[in-house]
């Protein structure tokens, strides 16, 4: 019976996946970057004996929204999709998050793929973000490797599923970065300086509720959401797909995807003409919303279950 629910989870995974890769193929627009767009740029130039944060700096002053903030994690993780066309790499980008996704939230019943329909998924899955791939981390401990490319939203991961497989695969890629971009620490923090947009959510009003998380500090998805309450991030709606691993029931997982399509409406509503390069205007016009109707929601989730670990290594629906 297991094995025959693990192979259903498997063939859903992989449609789930081959679906993604195939509208983002054939749907995508050509003109438009993606986020993956520019560390597979940097990735590329490494191959070459190039310094990716010069190659992004030299994106940035062409026209690009912001100069390589990404860490040299993300460069090195990215080096497999190098030698493909940016238009191949951002389908498997997309099939393979999709698919480590899929595989994480079905470990939580068959409703879990309700989040797919939610705006944070949706706009990750149009934006080629890295946010699918992070959750995917918890498909097995050595994925945990990802959260290191992403280290903000990754560190959020590992606080609520730590493993010895995620901390001994990522710091391994933490010392290949090293070797293979020497002091990437100080370019990367250059860069931050064109996002001043990028801060804990504790710094916006309200967001210090969050860490009312801790009261039930034992279960897994309480320390996720307190840390992703101090991890500096955008506030986009593809960073809180992880917020999609604390329904535990389908009721649960259908009002926080409800709420995140009605949160996103609202914000296309209200949404101000400011260019992304200075976005911090819009975010703070926005966060209230994304406050209100999904992150306060799944506080209250958190809150009202007993300050218990349930033991497992990835989400499990409530018995």
């Amino acid at each position: 019976m297991l094995a025959s629910q693990l192979y259903r989870r498997a063939a859903v995974a992989i449609t789930v996946g081959t679906i993604s890769a195939a509208l983002t193929w054939t749907q995508r627009p050509r003109d438009v970057h993606s986020d993956l767009d520019q560390v597979w740029y940097s990735s590329r130039a490494l191959l070459k004996g190039q310094n990716p944060y010069a190659v992004g700096d030299s994106l940035y002053r062409s026209g690009w929204e912001y100069p390589l903030i990404y860490p040299g994690t993300a460069v090195v993780v990215a080096i497999p999709l190098a030698p493909l066309s940016v238009r191949v790499a951002q389908a498997m980008w997309n099939g393979i998050g999709a698919a480590g996704l899929a595989w994480v939230l079905t470990s939580m019943g068959w409703w879990g793929l309700l989040s797919l329909g939610g705006a944070p998924f949706l706009q990750a899955y149009s934006f080629v973000q890295w946010s699918p791939m992070l959750v995917a981390g918890l498909a097995a401990p050595w994925c945990g490797f990802i959260w290191v490319a992403k280290p903000t939203i990754g560190a959020a991961l590992f606080a609520g599923w730590p493993s010895r497989g995620a901390l001994i695969t990522g710091a391994v890629l933490v010392v290949l970065s090293f070797l293979l971009i020497p002091g990437w620490p100080l370019q990367m923090t250059a860069g931050l300086k064109a996002a001043p947009h990028i801060m804990p959510l504790i710094f916006r009003p309200g967001g210090f509720l969050l860490l009312l998380a801790l009261l039930k500090w034992r279960r897994p998805e309480a320390r996720m959401l307190a840390a992703l309450a101090v991890v500096p991030q955008t506030t986009a709606p593809y960073e809180m797909l992880p917020l999609f691993l604390i329904p535990r029931t389908g009721r649960e997982m259908a009002w926080l995807t409800l709420l995140s399509q009605a949160a996103y409406l609202l914000v296309l509503i209200f949404r101000t003409g400011v260019s992304n390069r200075h976005l911090e205007p819009t975010i703070v016009s926005q966060w209230p919303i994304w406050l209100a109707m999904i992150y306060l929601p799944s506080l209250a989730m958190v809150l009202r279950r007993p300050n218990l670990h349930h033991g497992t290594a990835v989400p499990q629906a409530q018995a």
